[in-house]
């Protein structure tokens, strides 16, 4: 294309200092510079938004009577506001301990030592889990749920043992002697009119000799 100082105001092209002597000239000049250059231009690919993870909601503890699962667990302290991000790992697995024994309507002096310890291995084995995925996950839930086998559905397989079962363990049947004598003083509790006490000790006595 020629500039023209003649016909300056005459076609002029908007997009640079080109004048044409017809409006054709002017229109296969923007045609053939200015499209040309639009086509070679890349026009930035529309990033993908992401899915709102937060959308999936939170599972409450189930009854009893049902499977207590990983992501029971998880989603339960969650929704307390409670994250890998914001505690401690040893403070996390306490939640996770907690939880549990909720879940049992339990307390942890109802349980034998060694099902402590049985808890509390299970608790640092998903505690370690969670903190490990979390940070993987861009600390979204949803994110989290799929690195886990199941999408964390699976169970936390833990039974709890108390206390009086490990001590029935250690219990010793008496001798025929003992009950004989246990038996007679039951006999003179009645005639001494403490009725109740003695009705229990010969229940447990009658228990006691019919399993012998």
């Amino acid at each position: 294309c020629v500039q023209n100082p003649r016909n300056e105001r005459k076609n002029p092209c908007l997009q640079c200092a080109a004048t044409f002597k017809t409006k054709r000239r002017l229109s296969i000049h923007i045609e053939l510079v200015h499209e040309e250059k639009k086509e070679n231009i890349e026009i930035p690919k529309a990033k993908k938004q992401k899915t709102d993870k937060k959308d999936l909601p939170l599972l409450m503890l189930p009854n009893p009577s049902e499977m207590l699962t990983k992501r029971h667990i998880f989603d339960y302290i969650y929704s307390l506001k409670i994250t890998p991000g914001i505690c401690d790992f040893s403070d996390y697995q306490n939640y996770v301990m907690e939880t549990v024994l909720y879940f049992n309507n339990l307390t942890i002096d109802k349980l034998s030592e060694s099902s402590v310890q049985k808890l509390k291995t299970k608790a640092r084995g998903l505690t370690a889990s969670v903190y490990g995925h979390w940070r993987r996950s861009d600390k979204h839930r949803v994110g989290l749920y799929k690195k886990f086998q199941n999408n964390m559905q699976d169970p936390f397989d833990w039974i709890p043992e108390l206390v009086h079962l490990e001590k029935n363990d250690n219990f010793e049947m008496p001798t025929l002697t003992e009950q004989k004598s246990d038996m007679k003083i039951s006999k003179q509790a009645f005639s001494l009119g403490s009725r109740t006490y003695a009705k229990k000790n010969y229940e447990n006595l009658l228990h006691i000799t019919q399993k012998t």
